[in-house]
C-alpha cells in the first residue's frame, strides 16, 4: 500500500520595516532570515540615543548602526547582539496585525550618535522570520558624581564606544577616532572632514554636499545658478524658464511640456501631428490644408494634389516598394499655396509666405543664428559665435582681458583662446601693473614698492640674495609628503602631523602641546600693500610661542604659508618681516579643519613706540621730552 503524504504550505506575508522613522515613533516589522534589513532616521544634535527593542524569545539578531552610509557586516560604527533567550520578558508591546508568539522580550541598547543621518541594519541570524518592535528616544544624561575622588576613579563613559581604551577615567582613542569618548570618526582629508570616503568618492554627512563635502547643504554649489535661476532654502537651483540642469546650465525648451502637444529634445519642441509653433501651442487648421480643400470641395477648378507647389510623397511600383519624392509638375498661384515658404523655414514658422524666426535666429529662411546681445560692440558674430576683438573675452565679448592696455608695460596676447597681458621683463601682475626689482645689488628701490634689493622677494631668485636671511623660506609641504609614508585611516592630526615634525614646514614646534581633537591648519598668502608676494615672512601663534613658526614660501603664486594651531575658537597670528612693521590678524578657526584666510597684506614699517619723528599731539607736548639728536 502506497501512502500519500500531503504537505500544507502556509505563506505568511511579512511586514516590512519602514524606510525611515522618527525619534519617539513605534517601529514594527518582520526580519527575514539571513538578510540585513535597513531603516534610517536623523539626529538633530549630538546625543545619547536609546533603543527599546522587543523581540521573540528565540530571536538572534545583530543590530548595526552607521552614519551617512548603510552598514554592512564589516563596516559599521556600532554593533549590538540581541538574543531573545538572554532577555527578560517585555512589558506591554504594541504589535502589528497578529500574535505569532505568546511573549516578547525587551532589550535596551544605547549609542552616542553625532548629529546627522544614521542607518540601522538588522540581521536575523535565525532560520525563520522574526518579528521586532522598537522605539528610539533621547536618553537622559547621567548625573556627574559630586565627589572628586569618585569622579577620578570612575570608569569611562560609554566604554569609549569600543574605539579606545580607558585609563584613569579618560578615553585614549585608537587611530582614526577622537573626541572626549572617542565618539568621533576621522574622515579622509578629501572629504573635508564632513563625510566618508568610499568607492572612490565622498559620501557626505547630513548637512553637507559637494564632491569634497565642503559645501553647506543649504547653499547651492553654484551660488548664482549660472545667472539662470535662484538658489532656494534647500540649496537647490530653481531654474528660470528655458533652462534646466542641477545648476541651470543646460538650455531647455521654454515650455518643457511643449504645450502637451510634443516632446522636448535638445532644447527644441518636436510637435505632434496637427500642431506647430515654438512650443507646439498652435493648431494646424484643416481648412488651411490644400489637400483637405481638394478632398472636401466639389469645385473642379481647385488644384489637384500633384499640382501643389511642394514636394509630395507618392507610392511607386519600384522593386523596393519605397515611396519616391516627386517634384511638382506645375506651379500654380493660389491663396492656399501661398502659405508655403520658399526656401523652407529652418528655425521658424511660415506665415503668409514669410518666415517668422524663432529667438536667436534670423534671415530669409531663419538659418542664421544670432549672437548674444552686445556682441557687435567688441566682436563679430559668425554663425552664432561671437568672435572677440583683441583684448576682449566672454560669450558676448564683454569681459576686458587687457585693461588699460596692460598698463602700457606689456602686450595683449591670446593664451588658450583668451586675451591676456604678457608683461615685459620688468613688470608683472594680471595687468602688468607691478614693477620688478631690476637690480638686486644697487641699494636702490627700482620698482618703487618700498623694498630695496634683497628686501624685495623678487630678488630671492638672484645669486646676490639667494643666501640672504630675508629670502629664507619653508619647504613645500608636497615635497615633505614625497619622502614619508602617508598614514592610512588616521585622524586629522595624524594625517597632518608631518607639518610640525623636525626639518619640516613648521619649525621648532613642540608636538606634545597640540590638542589632537582641536588642531587645525591656517593657510594663506602674504603680500605687500603694493601688490608683490612676500617670501620669508615669519608667521606664529601669538598665544602659543612654543608652537613654533612657519615662513612664507615662493611657491603657490608666492607668499604661501601653512601653520598648525589649536582650533575651536579665535586664533591670532603674528606676521614679521623686515622692513615691515608687525602685523597681527585674528581668525575664527574650527576644530580639525583647513582654513584658507586669503591674502594677508603687510604695509611699510610703522613703529608702535613713540619716536622723534612722530607728530606730537597738543595734549602730550608738555610731558614729552624731545631728544637732543632730533
Amino acid at each position: 500500500m502506497i501512502k500519500r503524504v500531503q504537505y500544507i504550505i502556509i505563506i505568511i506575508a511579512l511586514l516590512a520595516l519602514p524606510k525611515k522613522f522618527r525619534l519617539g515613533e513605534i517601529v514594527s516589522g518582520d526580519l527575514p532570515p539571513g538578510q540585513i534589513i535597513y531603516t534610517e532616521f536623523s539626529v538633530q544634535h549630538d546625543n545619547l540615543v536609546q533603543f527599546n527593542i522587543s523581540v521573540g524569545p528565540k530571536a538572534r539578531i545583530a543590530l548595526y548602526a552607521r552614519q551617512t552610509l548603510k552598514p554592512s557586516l564589516t563596516s559599521y560604527n556600532y554593533i549590538e547582539t540581541i538574543r531573545g533567550d538572554y532577555l527578560h520578558v517585555a512589558g506591554i508591546v504594541h504589535r502589528h496585525r497578529r500574535e505569532l508568539t505568546p511573549k516578547f522580550k525587551s532589550a535596551l541598547v544605547t549609542f552616542q550618535l553625532l548629529s546627522g543621518k544614521w542607518h540601522l541594519g538588522f540581521f536575523n541570524d535565525g532560520l525563520f522570520p522574526e518579528p521586532i518592535s522598537f522605539v528610539a528616544s533621547i536618553a537622559k544624561k547621567e548625573k556627574e558624581p559630586q565627589n572628586p575622588i569618585a569622579k577620578i576613579s570612575q570608569s569611562c563613559k560609554y566604554d569609549c564606544f569600543s574605539k579606545g581604551f580607558c585609563k584613569n577615567g579618560k578615553c585614549h582613542c585608537h587611530p582614526g577616532y577622537s573626541g572626549e569618548f572617542c565618539e568621533e570618526t576621522a574622515c579622509p582629508v578629501l572629504c573635508s572632514g564632513n563625510g566618508i570616503f568610499t568607492n572612490g568618492r565622498c559620501s557626505c554627512h547630513e548637512g553637507f554636499k559637494g564632491l569634497e563635502c565642503d559645501i553647506d547643504a543649504r547653499w547651492c554649489a553654484v551660488p548664482n545658478c549660472n545667472h539662470h535661476g535662484q538658489c532656494d532654502a534647500n540649496g537647490e537651483c530653481i531654474c528660470d524658464r528655458g533652462w534646466t540642469g542641477e545648476y541651470c546650465d543646460i538650455i531647455d525648451c521654454y515650455d518643457p511640456t511643449c504645450s502637451m502637444h510634443g516632446i522636448c529634445k535638445n532644447a527644441t519642441c518636436y510637435c505632434s501631428e496637427g500642431w506647430y509653433g515654438k512650443n507646439c501651442e498652435q493648431k494646424i487648421s484643416n481648412a488651411c490644408s490644400p489637400l483637405e480643400l481638394y478632398k472636401t470641395s466639389s469645385l473642379n477648378n481647385l488644384p489637384k494634389p500633384e499640382e501643389i507647389a511642394s514636394p509630395l510623397i507618392i507610392p511607386t511600383n519600384n522593386q523596393n516598394n519605397s515611396p519616391m519624392i516627386e517634384k511638382p509638375k506645375k506651379e500654380m498661384k493660389n491663396t492656399a499655396v501661398d502659405s508655403f515658404c520658399k526656401p523652407k523655414c529652418e528655425h521658424g514658422n511660415c506665415q503668409n509666405g514669410i518666415c517668422v524666426c524663432e529667438e536667436q535666429w534670423e534671415g530669409v529662411d531663419c538659418s542664421q543664428k544670432l549672437c548674444l546681445p552686445g556682441c557687435e560692440m567688441h566682436g563679430i558674430c559668425n554663425k552664432g559665435i561671437c568672435e572677440c576683438n583683441q583684448g576682449w573675452n566672454g560669450e558676448n565679448c564683454f569681459i576686458e582681458g587687457c585693461p588699460n592696455n596692460c598698463s602700457n608695460t606689456g602686450s595683449c596676447q591670446q593664451f588658450k583662446g583668451l586675451w591676456q597681458c604678457a608683461c615685459d621683463s620688468s613688470h608683472y601682475g594680471p595687468n602688468c601693473e607691478f614693477g620688478m626689482e631690476t637690480d638686486c645689488d644697487d641699494g636702490i628701490d627700482n620698482d618703487e614698492d618700498g623694498l630695496t634689493d634683497c628686501e624685495d622677494s623678487e630678488c630671492c631668485s638672484s645669486r646676490t640674495c639667494s643666501g640672504n636671511p630675508l629670502c629664507t623660506s619653508d619647504i613645500q609641504p608636497s615635497d615633505v609628503l614625497l619622502r614619508i609614508q602617508p598614514p592610512v585611516d588616521a585622524s586629522f592630526f595624524q594625517r597632518n602631523r608631518f607639518l610640525i615634525e623636525q626639518d619640516s614646514v613648521q619649525r621648532y614646534a613642540t608636538v606634545e602641546l597640540f590638542n589632537e581633537s582641536r588642531v587645525s591648519i591656517i593657510r594663506g598668502n602674504v603680500v605687500s600693500s603694493k601688490g608683490g608676494a612676500l617670501v620669508g615672512v615669519r608667521i606664529s601663534d601669538t598665544a602659543n610661542p612654543r608652537f613654533g613658526f612657519s615662513l612664507s614660501r615662493s611657491e603657490d603664486d608666492g607668499g604661501a604659508f601653512d601653520l598648525m594651531v589649536n582650533g575651536g575658537g579665535f586664533v591670532t597670528l603674528q606676521f614679521l618681516r623686515k622692513p615691515f612693521g608687525k602685523v597681527e590678524k585674528s581668525f575664527f578657526v574650527p576644530s580639525n579643519d583647513i582654513v584658507y584666510v586669503g591674502n594677508v597684506i603687510m604695509n611699510e614699517a610703522q613703529s608702535s613706540i613713540l619716536s622723534n619723528r612722530e607728530i606730537i599731539i597738543e595734549k602730550c607736548k608738555s610731558n614729552y621730552l624731545e631728544s637732543p639728536q632730533q
